[in-house]
């Protein structure tokens, strides 16, 4: 009798791609669908990793860093680590001024650069001519404050004198005490009074800069990959221009990029950012948009309507894992493969037309949802209409609070849930802007942090919420924010429907 396939024996991965890109596996499983590792490896141009939240941009951060050679040095950065060093050595008063992210943004990339030349060169640390000696002891310095604090010391006779020191307050040295230790060293002037006066942070980001171009070798081959950068969407004063942190570090990652390619380093720096975070920074700099097109590499996956199911990426990434783990499947067709896990139409969809009318076209939706009908049903042969549409309660929870944490990086938590609650409230799945416009005048002391519908429902089309639908020739058709090819703008003079992950959560 000829084996067949459960549920239970196949694996799709893990909705969390970061999570698996740690395993063992990542090599054997990775799925590159639109040759984006060559795109990525052999242009150096290229600095950034682009892509919605959920399509794989940390897992593939980490393929590129396991497939190196071993001379090559590649590491993963969590940017996560900005928040906490950011203003550590950087005086209060100093903040807010004029270009201070920029500095800041130039201090934690060359730290983290400085910190892999002194892991990777452990030997020249120990040779006091060596540029990563000078490097490390730098650092040793700025580490317990010595260069971050001078001493100005003036005396009767009107002379001054500087020295390095940790204290951030006024020193005074006893009248009674012909000297005073401060920081290791001895300062032997009677009667003299000493102010310790905190450094410009320019000047401290210029001397590591300087250190670190220096410390770098002739056949250094180093990429750092700077991940989780949606955590820094935060800013010291109103004027994003000029203090928004992702915008600041794509123009200091750029400008060492080119400083890299004329000095003949080959060091690398890559960002991996957000399609709607860099969308969203558009408006702040005319330049942005010709960068992305010209630096980046974009994970997006519903690049092609062709006919056959088998052939779209995502499913070719599903197929492909299921066969690089399960025997059975190895043998057969991506064709015969699809047909034997996808027997049935869902709701007079295709199976393809289901599963992506149920996400955002990203590879997390699809394995979140399958995932659930393989932990309910796993001694079943397929993925069978009646038990995709039984889980879909399961996904649906899913799918929200995903939303919720996509939501939050562009508003406040209690505009959120208003708008949530406010199309929610309609209880119906489509609806013109009267209709809403109704609802939300009759109930608008129950939605008190929506101060305008267009703003609530702009944002609600923004994040794929919600989107427009209209009909031609008997069809329907949608048009979805995330889609390259729908419009990126609300029109209020067509039907909004909302998306169909969202439907079972609002019992809709």
């Amino acid at each position: 009798m000829e084996e067949q396939i459960r549920l239970k024996d196949i694996y799709l991965g893990i909705p969390d791609g970061e999570t698996e890109a740690r395993s063992e596996n990542v090599l054997e499983l990775f799925f590159d669908a639109n040759g984006l590792y060559s795109k990525l490896n052999d242009n150096t141009d290229k600095f950034m990793i682009i892509g919605s939240k959920g399509s794989g941009k940390s897992y593939f951060a980490h393929y590129f860093c396991k497939k190196k050679n071993e001379k090559q040095v590649r590491k993963i950065i969590d940017s996560q680590n900005y928040l906490l060093a950011d203003l550590c050595y950087l005086d209060k008063s100093q903040v807010g001024r004029k270009g201070i992210v920029f500095a800041l943004c130039k201090w934690f990339v060359l730290n983290n650069l400085a910190d892999t030349l002194i892991e990777e060169h452990s030997r020249l640390n120990k040779f006091f001519f060596s540029n990563v000696y000078k490097l490390k002891k730098f650092k040793s310095q700025y580490d317990d404050d010595s260069i971050y604090k001078i001493i100005k010391g003036s005396s009767g006779s009107g002379k001054s004198s500087e020295l390095g020191c940790s204290s951030g307050k006024t020193l005074k040295i006893d009248e009674n005490s012909n000297t005073k230790s401060v920081q290791g060293k001895v300062i032997k002037q009677k009667n003299t009074a000493y102010e310790v006066i905190p450094k410009q942070f320019y000047e401290i980001v210029l001397k590591l800069e300087e250190y670190v171009f220096k410390a770098i070798g002739r056949n250094d081959d180093i990429a750092l990959l700077f991940d989780n950068l949606d955590e820094l969407d935060k800013t010291l004063v109103d004027n994003p221009m000029d203090n928004d942190i992702i915008l600041n570090l794509i123009k200091v990652t750029k400008e060492f990029t080119n400083r890299f390619a004329d000095s003949k380093k080959k060091v690398r720096l890559i960002l991996l950012i957000r399609a709607d975070v860099i969308n969203r920074l558009q408006v702040y700099d005319g330049n942005l948009s010709k960068i992305k097109k010209s630096c980046g590499i974009e994970l997006y996956w519903l690049t092609t309507d062709k006919e056959a199911p088998e052939e779209h990426p995502l499913m070719k990434m599903l197929l492909y894992k299921i066969k690089k783990r399960n025997k059975v499947a190895a043998n057969m067709t991506d064709k015969e493969l699809f047909n034997s896990l996808f027997p049935e139409d869902i709701d007079n969809k295709k199976p393809l037309d289901y599963l992506l009318s149920y996400s955002f076209g990203r590879p997390r939706d699809i394995i979140s949802y399958l995932n659930h009908v393989i932990d309910q049903y796993g001694n079943k042969r397929a993925f069978y209409a009646s038990d995709l549409r039984e889980t879909r309660k399961l996904y649906s929870a899913d799918f929200y609070d995903e939303l919720l944490n996509l939501a939050s990086f562009h508003k406040s938590s209690e505009f959120i849930n208003d708008c949530f609650r406010l199309i929610s409230g309609m209880k119906r799945p489509s609806f013109t802007y009267k209709a809403i416009e109704e609802y939300y005048e009759q109930n608008k002391q129950y939605f008190s942090h929506i101060d305008e519908l267009k703003d609530a429902l702009e944002f609600l089309y923004e994040i794929g919420a919600i989107g427009n639908s209209w009909t031609k020739n008997d069809k329907t058709c949608t048009a979805w924010s995330y889609r390259k090819d729908s419009m990126q703008t609300i029109d209020y003079n067509l039907k909004f429907t909302i998306h169909y992950a969202l439907r079972k959560k609002f019992s809709l």
